[in-house]
C-alpha cells in the first residue's frame, strides 16, 4: 500500500469512525436536548473530514490554480467560493426537502 492510499484510508477511516458518533450524539438529543451542542460540533467535524475525501472539484481547481501559475490568495479564495457554495446548495435542499417531506409528516418508528 503506497503513500496516497494510507492517506485515503485514513480520511475513511476517519469519516466513518465520524458518521457512527455523529449517530450517537444525534440520538442523545432526543434523550437530552443539551447535547445539541455536541453534535453540532460532530457535525462539523464530519464535513471537514468529509471535504478531504475525493470529488468537490478540488482537483479541477487545483490544476487550473497551478497551470494558470495564479498567486496563492487566488487559490485561498477560490476554495473559499467552492466551499461556500457547497454549504449554502447543501443548506438549501436540506430546507426544501424537509418542507416537502413534512407535507407527509414526520418520520417515526425506525424511520426517525
Amino acid at each position: 500500500m503506497n503513500f496516497l492510499d494510507r492517506i485515503v484510508s485514513a480520511v475513511n477511516a476517519w469519516q466513518r469512525d465520524l458518521y457512527t458518533l455523529l449517530g450517537a450524539e444525534i440520538r442523545s438529543v432526543n434523550e437530552d436536548p443539551s447535547a445539541i451542542g455536541s453534535a453540532v460540533i460532530f457535525a462539523l467535524a464530519l464535513g471537514a473530514v468529509h471535504a478531504l475525501t475525493p470529488g468537490h472539484g478540488k482537483a479541477v481547481v487545483f490544476t487550473y490554480f497551478v497551470g494558470s501559475r495564479s498567486r496563492v490568495w487566488s487559490g485561498v479564495g477560490m476554495a473559499c467560493k467552492v466551499a461556500a457554495s457547497h454549504v449554502l446548495s447543501a443548506a438549501l435542499l436540506v430546507a426544501l426537502f424537509d418542507s416537502a417531506a413534512s407535507m407527509f409528516g414526520r418520520p417515526s418508528g425506525a424511520a426517525r
